[in-house]
């Protein structure tokens, strides 16, 4: 169980390391056409934004991992896809952007989705499954 914990910590690790690896040279290659102009945050700003990354980032992985481990793949992929509906409704809050027809369309589909998911989820995995994820989970009594 603990090299199961290691591998997963690790292969977490590594999406990192992919994602700096890929994004990098992209990043520079839109800036040299022109299409996206880098530059870094004014003033003592970038250390107090690294930090609130790296704590969102923190508490999305451990999120992330419990929900794989509690209730399956399927459900933590699936979920993920519900931050497509709520980057619409933050652009409407921060942005004064409201989302347009095809966005709450495409936000009513993904919720509903994932609403038969969870609604689905006890008859896919079976009574043996769905039980042990649950002994998993279950805080100590």
């Amino acid at each position: 169980a603990a090299s199961d914990v290691r591998a997963v910590n690790a292969l977490t690790g590594l999406v990192g390391v992919c994602s700096t690896v890929v994004t990098a040279p992209g990043i520079a290659v839109l800036h040299a056409c022109g299409v996206e102009v880098f530059q870094l945050p004014a003033g003592g700003a970038l250390l107090g934004l690294l930090a609130l990354n790296a704590g969102l980032a923190l508490v999305f992985n451990v999120c992330l991992l419990l929900t794989v481990a509690c209730l399956s793949p399927l459900t933590a992929a699936l979920g993920c896809t519900l931050t497509i509906p709520l980057a619409s409704l933050v652009d409407w809050a921060w942005h004064g952007q409201p989302p347009r027809p095809a966005d709450l369309a495409g936000a009513v589909l993904i919720v509903a989705g994932f609403l038969l998911l969870l609604a689905a989820q006890p008859r896919l995995a079976g009574p043996r499954t769905a039980g042990a994820s649950a002994a998993r989970c279950a805080p100590d009594a």
